[in-house]
Formats: C-alpha cells, sequence, structure tokens
C-alpha cells in the first residue's frame, strides 16, 4: 500500500471508532498495525485501538495497547492510564 493508501485506511478506522462501530474500528487498526513500520504510526495505531477497547468496556485489552503506545512514545497514554484506570504507568521505551 501506498502511504496515501495506508492514510485513507487508518482514517476508514476512525470514521468507525467516531461511529461508535467499535469492532469495526479495532479490526481496521489491528490490520493497519501489521502494515506499518514506522514507531510513530504504530504508537498512533496502538492508542487509537486501546481508546476503542476503552470505550467498548474492553479495559485489560485497552490497558495492554496503551501501555504499547505509551512504550513507543505517545505520552498522552501515561496520562490517561493514570486518570481512567489509576495506573502510574513508566513506559519502558526502545
Amino acid at each position: 500500500m501506498t502511504k496515501e493508501e495506508l492514510a485513507t485506511f487508518f482514517m476508514d478506522g476512525m470514521r468507525a471508532k467516531h461511529a461508535k462501530d467499535y469492532s469495526k474500528a479495532a479490526k481496521i487498526f489491528t490490520e493497519y498495525l501489521s502494515m506499518v513500520n514506522d514507531p510513530d504510526d504504530i504508537s498512533t495505531a496502538y492508542g487509537q485501538r486501546g481508546d476503542v477497547f476503552m470505550e467498548s468496556g474492553q479495559h485489560e485489552m485497552a490497558i495492554a495497547d496503551m501501555k504499547k503506545a505509551a512504550d513507543l512514545g505517545a505520552d498522552v497514554y501515561e496520562d490517561i492510564l493514570k486518570e481512567v484506570y489509576g495506573i502510574n504507568y513508566k513506559p519502558q521505551k526502545p
């Protein structure tokens, strides 16, 4: 896929998330993760999938993805883990 096609695919996931079609959004973000190599793209996808899991009540999966996003440098997820789940997480940055 080209970068433009990947961006469009990612936005499909965002549209599904905003439409509260969490199953579809999680599937898209999971597939997107298998197609990208850039750490920023990976952290963003883990973060968005974590948000989807949180919104759909799948909290253990949300926490795991948010930790992965934080490990890859998406610092906002440290705050979300603390504020939403009471977890004071220190990222294991590569």
